[in-house]
């Protein structure tokens, strides 16, 4: 039998050949439901890229999962995204990248960063923990998606580092979006409720006033946040604030209601052990691993990582839970190739039985000096 063929077990077909053996179930099942790249799996079963992608090939198993490798389990954003997104770019998320999302809050606001991971959780590559200057603060971002590049056009028009905030945004909004805007970067006022909109122009500024009145008929002015800096915000007004938070307020979530009442922000008790369980149910929602960044808690996320994943593909091919594996070949010595030679033994005979390419015998036999014509059929 030649060393490279394909047999039919049940629904399952299994592919013999130079490198090992491999089940187009379990494969497919890597890289659709475990998500898993090429380079991923190559990892894992000890070949080259290109190597895995000859298996796949002769498995006829497309090369990538349905978004070109992205480990994203949803190729779709929904209105409910959409409003999050435009929401929280209107607030402190930001794309320092066309097809990156990424935002950034406080520990105290680690219920509602999470909150908007299980919102986007199809796209979410990643949650870390760090500390800057300010103090200690928690940040997600995204797998790279085109998907994401028609955000970045609407934010990052001028193509700078800064945003760009067009009034045709605001169209864009509903309800929710609006709550999102102001659980990221809302305040509450004595009598009105300022929107932050950073460092934007004055004419920026007009545009978002003119389309929030258009669109939810708020009376809102535009006003100096930070004379040094340049920012601004948007003030809804008194007469508008009751209209404002009725449309929120279905949105608001528990930890985030202080900003309905002019309330100080909760503290959240912190613990290694809330990280945990937030980032366990996210991964638990998303049914994937989920990396998570951070050398205070390392230790303890990291067994949710995808490498937990990857270490229990291995452990079935070692304990032979799984049909797929990659058997290591060696080439026989030239003195055992010339034995089997002299007794008639032809390239494909021992390609065969060695598992190896008939060229890769063919070559090693020229370069013992054995002829051609005398052992090659």
């Amino acid at each position: 039998m030649s060393s490279f063929y394909t047999e039919q077990i049940g629904s399952d077909s299994i592919l013999h050949n130079k490198y090992g053996i491999y089940s187009r179930n379990e494969l497919e099942f890597q890289i659709y439901e475990g998500l898993l790249t090429i380079g991923e799996l190559a990892q894992i079963y000890d070949l080259k890229e290109y190597q895995m992608v000859h298996v796949l090939r002769s498995l006829k198993i497309s090369q990538r999962n349905n978004l070109n490798d992205i480990r994203t389990s949803s190729p779709f954003l929904t209105s409910h995204m959409h409003q999050v997104l435009l929401g929280t770019l209107l607030g402190d998320a930001y794309m320092k990248e066309p097809k990156r999302y990424q935002v950034a809050h406080s520990v105290n606001q680690i219920d509602y960063l999470y909150h908007i991971a299980f919102n986007l959780s199809p796209f979410i590559s990643a949650i870390g923990y760090g500390r800057n200057n300010i103090g200690e603060f928690f940040f997600l971002w995204t797998h790279n998606h085109y998907l994401f590049i028609p955000y970045f056009e609407k934010f990052y028009s001028h193509g700078k580092a800064k945003k760009y905030l067009r009034k045709d945004i605001i169209y864009e909004l509903d309800a929710r979006g609006l709550a999102y805007w102001y659980m990221d970067d809302g305040k509450y006022n004595k009598y009105g409720v300022y929107l932050c909109v950073g460092n934007i122009t004055f004419k920026e500024g007009e545009g978002f006033i003119i389309a929030l009145k258009e669109r939810f008929g708020l009376e809102c002015t535009f006003q100096f946040h930070n004379i040094e800096k340049g920012h601004y915000n948007i003030y809804i007004k008194a007469e508008s604030r009751k209209k404002f938070f009725a449309l929120i307020e279905p949105f608001i979530i528990p930890s985030m209601s202080y900003k309905l009442k002019g309330e100080s922000p909760p503290k959240t008790p912190f613990s290694r052990e809330l990280v945990l369980n937030y980032h366990k149910d996210l991964c638990s929602k998303e049914k994937r691993p989920i990396y998570f960044s951070g050398q205070d808690f390392s230790e303890i996320i990291h067994r949710t990582s995808k490498e937990l994943y990857i270490e229990k593909i291995r452990n079935d091919i070692i304990t032979n839970k799984q049909i797929s594996r990659t058997q290591f070949r060696v080439l026989p010595s030239e003195d055992v190739l010339r034995e089997m030679f002299s007794n008639g033994k032809t390239d494909q005979q021992i390609a065969d039985q060695f598992k190896f390419g008939r060229n890769r015998i063919a070559a090693v036999r020229r370069s013992i000096g054995i002829p051609r014509k005398k052992y090659r059929k």
